[in-house]
């Protein structure tokens, strides 16, 4: 237990906590890929709070959120799971997935 603690366990966060941002920036990046600037406008991932804040006020925001649970242009798919196959790829998500996205 003290190996973990003291060498591994920050050295397992690091390695945590990069591929949450790696995977935020892909989920970012397929919903602006899926959405377009028609829909959402961009913002930058290092952006304040008072920017985030504003960004969620717009109203392509929140027209982007109402259809996240609707079909995508084709019928096939929900917006929301155009989104996670693009981020995720063929790797099998869960629903909870779904739902933190």
């Amino acid at each position: 237990m003290h190996i973990y603690s003291g060498r591994i366990e920050s050295l397992c966060n690091e390695i945590i906590k990069s591929r949450r941002y790696d995977k935020a920036k892909d989920v970012h990046t397929a919903m602006f890929d899926i959405f377009g600037n028609d829909w959402l406008i961009q913002i930058n991932t290092t952006a304040s709070a008072e920017a985030i804040h504003e960004f969620k006020k717009l109203r392509k925001t929140k027209r982007a959120f109402q259809c996240l649970f609707e079909a995508d242009d084709d019928g096939s798919l929900l917006y929301i799971q155009a989104i996670n196959n693009r981020a995720w790829g063929k790797k099998k998500t869960s629903e909870k997935i779904l739902l933190l996205l």
